[in-house]
């Protein structure tokens, strides 16, 4: 997530959402609450670590 320029941006909302809770219920409304379901749905490629632990 962090090796694109979306996904810097998105860590540092994270970040900064810890200590402002007013940016924090944005981004969850805004943002995270409507992704969870698509993700669920469609999860991405594995681990690493699942990866490596098959063989």
């Amino acid at each position: 997530m962090t090796h694109t320029p979306g996904g810097r941006v998105l860590t540092e909302l994270t970040g900064a959402s810890q200590a402002d809770e007013d940016l924090a219920t944005a981004y969850r409304e805004l943002y995270s609450s409507h992704r969870a379901p698509s993700a669920a749905a469609h999860p991405g490629p594995p681990s690493h670590a699942a990866a490596r632990a098959r063989g």
